[in-house]
């Protein structure tokens, strides 16, 4: 399973997105982890 790595430097938020279920029409299951 391919997992996207998303950082947002405006919030410093790290979002862990799965390709496989990746769904840019919908909302994606995003995991915030405060660095």
């Amino acid at each position: 399973m391919s997992v996207s790595y998303l950082l947002d430097s405006a919030s410093g938020v790290v979002y862990f997105r799965s390709d496989a279920d990746y769904d840019p029409a919908s909302s994606p299951t995003a995991s915030p982890a405060r660095r």
